[in-house]
């Protein structure tokens, strides 16, 4: 509402008062004396009617005596229900003191009476032939009448009551009428002091959208976004308030906005920083385990998670075996925790190559887990897992694991943040395992060298092949390396290590049989997967072959030039079985047995060339001897 009109209803409002208290006494007066009218009128009708319907039913009751017909029975009921309704109505009536309401009780008590004696009488079933019956029929009706006279007493007595309490009230009204009088009389002198307040009360109304505004608006500067303004007014003040608090909304929002970008901004500026000091790490560190507690470290503190575990890929067995795990579940898990092939959330990911996500591990249908693995998680408490693979170029190298409390669930951002370092982690294995390749490769290379060494120094052809079989075995990890040499159409072994005398029990071979002899023949290395399985391998070592449980072998020959004198046969139980790289280890060691070879067959030459030089040289002497003494 608009000030203007507000200032006409405040000039109204003083002439209110005495207006308002002269028409309600005159109203007033005429509406109670018309109220009070009605009042003696419906009573008098219900008396009447109450009394009717009593000496309705006394008469029924009564004809059924004489006449004995059962058909007024419904006629009995409902008259006994309209007098029922006709007291209810008395009872309701405003106009009533306790005597008035006493009488009631009174007449109500002798209805209930009537109705008894009644239904006792029209329950007789055929007073005109049982005279027993008829008898004490009238016995009763002589009582019904006596109940009938004393309700029309009590009745008599009502009615005189209602209309001496209705003339009370016509008193009391006309009390009221003049003293409705005098009020008004008073409002004349009142009504100054009532336009005054209300002046009072105006100024307040209309300064009091501009106070909260104001209050308002010093809120919102000390910060405080959600202050808002009630008011139920309308008008220019109404949309001043509406003005407010639509300004009020937006700066809440913006600032909602804001510090959601800021917080956001926070959270990747810490992401960023985790990720470079990881990077860092990368860069400054080979060391996995030391990159993998970072990793785990940042892992638990941007995600705020209870668990999260590095863990890398057996190539060999396929378990995925801890590098490191979260400091807080440390000493239930260890150094020594590995998930079995294919088991719990981080095997399922590895199998599958893709994202696992596990509101409660331990009721997951999809993953199983060891009895000793299931133990540790319910012990850590944690079951809402996210596990993600480790996916390098040459295939799944390891998983990150990721638990908290069941119920928790992951959003797309801490996933993405999750993947994250699982790159990083990627990354981490990728370059440990180069450094072990280097360290592998540097080891093979100085095994390479101390052979090379041992060449050049003079030493017995048996124990230097012997040498060469041992180091080779062990450069590759092997289970057993032999040596045959060719011996005209047969190749004889000459060097073992390892379990070989077992695999090679049989000394001599022909070139082209077996695996050894096929090597031989072609003068090509040969790998073979499960050689126990191969029926081209004697059926002696097909047996040694499975009793020892190898699981691959590699055949390397030795040449000297494009001449074949000789076959380095190797065994390993490795589950990935040999290389292309193992194979060219081999064939460097061959080609190292076959230097010793040549060697050892000049140094056997130039043995033999000494010896016939010595006997010549001999001869010569004793000829010149003979001759000089001649």
């Amino acid at each position: 509402m608009s000030i203007r009109p507000r200032l006409l209803l405040a000039f109204a409002a003083v002439l209110i008062p005495y207006l308002a208290l002269v028409a309600i006494g005159v109203v007033g007066f005429r509406a109670l004396t018309h109220q009070l009218h009605s009042i003696e009128q419906e009573a008098t009708r219900e008396i009447e009617g109450l009394t009717d319907l009593q000496l309705a039913i006394l008469q029924m009751v009564d004809d059924y005596l004489i006449t004995g017909d059962r058909g007024g029975r419904e006629e009995f009921d409902r008259r006994l229900a309209q007098t029922r309704k006709a007291l209810a109505r008395m009872e309701s009536s405003p106009l009533q003191d306790p005597e008035t309401r006493q009488l009631l009780q009174v007449i109500g008590a002798q209805v209930s009476q009537i109705e008894t004696v009644s239904r006792e009488i029209l329950a007789i079933p055929d007073p005109r032939t049982d005279h027993a019956a008829h008898a004490a029929g009238h016995a009763k009706m002589k009582v019904l009448d006596r109940l009938g006279d004393d309700a029309a007493i009590i009745l008599s007595q009502f009615r005189e009551i209602e209309h001496q309490e209705i003339r009370r009230e016509v008193e009391r009204g006309s009390v009221l009428a003049r003293r409705a009088a005098g009020a008004a009389l008073a409002s004349l002198v009142l009504s100054l002091a009532g336009g005054m307040a209300l002046a009072f009360l105006f100024a307040r109304w209309l300064s009091r959208p501009l106070e909260a505004i104001a209050h308002g608006s010093r809120r919102i500067a000390q910060g405080d976004l959600s202050q808002r303004v009630e008011l139920g007014a309308g008008g220019e003040a109404g949309e001043a308030a509406c003005a407010f608090n639509t300004m009020a909304e937006r700066l809440e929002a913006s600032d909602a906005a804001l510090r959601r970008t800021n917080e956001e901004s926070e959270a990747r500026r810490r992401q960023a920083e985790a990720l470079a000091a990881v990077g860092g790490d990368l860069v400054q560190s080979l060391d996995l385990a030391v990159v993998g507690e970072r990793i785990i470290e940042s892992v638990c503190q941007l995600l705020r998670v209870r668990f999260s575990g590095l863990l890398r890929l057996e190539p060999e067995s396929g378990d995925l075996v801890a590098v490191a795990v979260s400091q807080n579940v440390a000493p239930i898990f260890g150094p020594s925790l590995v998930y079995p092939k294919g088991t719990g959330a981080v095997g399922l990911a590895v199998k599958e190559r893709r994202l696992v996500v596990s509101e409660d591990v331990l009721a997951d249908p999809r993953l199983t887990f060891t009895p000793e693995v299931r133990a540790r998680i319910e012990q850590a408490s944690f079951r809402a897992v996210i596990a993600l693979p480790l996916v390098g170029k040459e295939g799944v190298i390891g998983a990150l694991g990721i638990g908290d409390e069941v119920g928790r669930v992951f959003d797309a951002e801490e996933i993405r943040l999750a993947q994250a370092f699982a790159d990083q982690a990627t990354l981490a294995l990728e370059n440990a395992h180069l450094v072990e390749n280097h360290k592998t490769r540097h080891a093979r290379l100085e095994t390479l060298l101390d052979v090379n060494l041992r060449l050049s120094a003079l030493e017995k052809l048996d124990s230097l092949l012997g040498k060469i079989t041992e180091a080779c075995g062990r450069l590759l990890d092997a289970a057993s390396a032999g040596i045959r040499l060719v011996e005209g159409e047969e190749l004889v072994v000459r060097a073992t290590w390892g379990d070989a005398k077992a695999a090679m029990s049989t000394p001599r071979i022909r070139i082209g049989q077996s695996l050894t002899g096929i090597v031989a023949a072609t003068g090509e290395p040969l790998i073979v997967p499960n050689p126990a399985e191969d029926a081209r391998l004697i059926a002696v070592h097909r047996e040694a072959d499975q009793r020892l449980g190898h699981r691959a072998w590699l055949g390397v020959p030795i040449k000297v030039g494009e001449r074949v004198v000789g076959v380095i046969s190797i065994r390993t139980r490795r589950e990935q079985g040999f290389t292309e790289e193992d194979r060219a280890i081999a064939v460097g060691f061959a080609s190292q047995a076959a230097i010793a070879l040549e060697n050892a067959r000049l140094f056997e030459e130039a043995q033999r060339s000494l010896s016939d030089l010595k006997a010549a040289q001999e001869q010569l002497v004793q000829g010149a001897t003979m001759r000089a003494l001649g």
